[in-house]
């Protein structure tokens, strides 16, 4: 008997099944393409500063938007093809526009940025971290090369193809192929371990000295998850993966790491539950990114393949649906409730986090286990 389906639902397989193929698609390397965004690095640990310099690529018909919030410019000037240089006029407000133009150009921007009194980024003796509004930010993604000057005795990480990042004295330099339109950077003391997952693919940690002793669950517990992910969607799309601690509260995923607090490493159920969830991200908002114009749906799908797949695998699939309505049931009302298309994030910054959470995370997590409980366990595997 044939199975039939309704639209939304043979758009929502067709999606899915078009993001697994996605996966599978290797990405050329940065040798094959051009750097478009060089930034350049240095820190003054006991003043919490950060020193930098931009250089973007502007190839002809090209304009730019850049977001200069929480930096002070100390110097602009743009390069022609043809060797003139002009200084432009900086605008009063955060945002820098560059209109396009027929010929190829170079942009320079020399900042800097004091971490202080910043809650995200830290600049310290013991460590650093950047991961909100240290680097002029461009209106589209970008193909991204950093090299960073590092205190004595720090190790670093950052979106790279390569890891360990290649030194060269005391500078480090990662290139992605992947275009970002912002980068993350974490370093301290680091104690660097290591797993072999499978041939081209090693998982890494870089924990503090005194948490070494966590390493060994850690790794073990990543390639538990990269060989059960690879059987479930298809090959890791990066040739690392490395769990890395900050001295800042963090959970945050990125292509090839995940960047967690040092406190939050400590918690017995971390490597249990959101380990998993940042693994998954991996290919589900990194690799296969998200189109924000129709919603985010990858903390849904991401929720479904981890923390609910999780409990399923206790025999606690019923629970745990159930927790999600409730939850969903305790955050959303008449003045919070919105279609699931239209959530976007749900960030702690911004207004009513836990409603948007509530649909973004459980409501998207239970659109997946409806389609799996419709279309069995079978067909839904196979899509």
């Amino acid at each position: 008997m044939a199975l039939l389906l309704s639209p939304p639902v043979l758009k929502i397989l067709c999606t899915i099944a078009a993001l697994m193929l996605c996966c599978s698609v290797n990405p050329a390397t940065a040798k094959e393409k051009e750097i478009e965004y060089d930034l350049a690095i240095s820190f003054d640990p006991a003043r919490h500063l950060l020193n930098g310099t931009a250089s973007i690529i502007l190839r002809p018909g090209m304009g730019l938007n850049l977001d200069n919030a929480g930096l002070s410019v100390t110097g602009v000037m743009l390069r022609y093809q043809d060797g003139r240089e002009v200084v432009p006029s900086l605008p009063a407000g955060s945002r820098f526009n560059l209109p396009a133009e027929s010929e190829s150009r170079q942009l320079f921007i020399s900042y800097t940025t004091d971490t202080e009194r910043s809650t995200e980024n830290l600049i310290s003796s013991d460590g650093i971290t950047l991961t909100d509004l240290w680097h002029p930010i461009p209106d589209r993604a970008m193909l991204f090369r950093l090299q960073a000057k590092l205190p004595k005795g720090l190790s670093a990480i950052t979106e790279s193809d390569h890891f360990p990042l290649p030194v060269d004295g005391d500078m480090v330099t990662g290139i992605s192929s992947q275009p970002h339109q912002n980068l993350h950077f974490a370093a301290g003391p680091y104690v660097i371990d290591s797993l072999e997952v499978r041939q081209g693919l090693r998982v890494y940690s870089l924990f503090f000295p005194e948490d070494r002793d966590l390493a060994q669950d850690y790794l073990e517990a990543a390639v538990r998850y990269l060989q059960r992910y690879e059987k479930e969607i298809g090959p890791f799309p990066y040739p690392h993966y490395v769990i890395a601690a900050n001295r800042r509260p963090t959970g945050l995923g990125m292509p090839a790491f995940t960047l967690l607090g040092q406190q939050v490493l400590r918690l017995p159920f971390i490597k249990d539950t959101s380990l998993g969830h940042e693994i998954v991200h991996s290919w589900f908002g990194n690799s296969v990114e998200v189109d924000l114009s129709g919603g985010n749906w990858c903390e849904g799908l991401t929720t479904f393949l981890a923390d609910h797949a999780y409990r399923a695998d206790q025999g606690q699939s019923a629970i745990d649906r159930k927790e999600r309505i409730i939850n969903y049931l305790s955050y959303v009302n008449e003045k919070t409730a919105m279609p699931l298309a239209a959530f976007r994030s749900a960030d702690h910054r911004v207004p009513q986090a836990d409603a948007l959470r509530a649909t973004g995370y459980n409501r998207g997590t239970l659109l997946f286990a409806e389609l799996q409980e419709m279309l069995g366990e079978k067909v839904f595997t196979r899509v």
